[in-house]
């Protein structure tokens, strides 16, 4: 399965990213998304999973805050949702940077990115670009691979796709 048809499987679309950031290696960028899923052959709802994506050989990661000035908030209560619903502060219009980070509209594949194919000449390897939008941020990967991995139990090992 190519790149692009691997990250159309999933729908980020509302779903929150728990977590992004360089592997401890610094080749591949690591996020981690709560999403909702299909349902498995007899459930009458869609099922929440953890899912990892390894953005694999990324050279580079491009993050920018979506949160308008007048809501950014360096005040340490705002970044533990549970600790700020426990207090009863009230942020007024800051942002609640513990609520996380819902995809909106979500993940991007960027056909015939100019970066992409840029990157590819200089490493002579097929090179990829996605845009990530939330509600906190913008995140563009330029990467060769992807592999995705369900945190559950019963998911398979990764493998990688191109």
């Amino acid at each position: 399965m190519s790149v692009p048809e691997t990250l159309a499987r999933y729908d980020f679309f509302d779903d929150a990213v728990v977590e992004h950031g360089f592997t401890r290696y610094n080749r591949d960028y690591r996020l981690v998304a709560e999403i909702y899923g299909q349902p498995a052959a007899g459930e009458p709802v869609r099922h929440l999973a953890t899912y990892t994506f390894l953005f694999r050989g990324c050279v580079e990661a491009h993050y920018a805050s979506v949160v308008p000035p007048a809501a950014f908030s360096l005040d340490d209560r705002l970044i533990d949702y549970d600790r700020w619903v426990a207090g009863g502060w009230e942020p007024g219009d800051a942002f609640v940077w513990g609520a996380g980070a819902d995809a909106y509209p979500g993940l991007r594949y960027v056909a015939d990115s100019p970066k992409a194919a840029t990157w590819a000449e200089r490493l002579a390897l097929p090179m990829h670009e996605v845009v990530i939008e939330t509600s906190a941020y913008t995140l563009s990967l330029v990467f060769h691979d992807v592999v995705v991995a369900e945190s559950a139990a019963t998911a398979a090992s990764p493998s990688p796709h191109t």
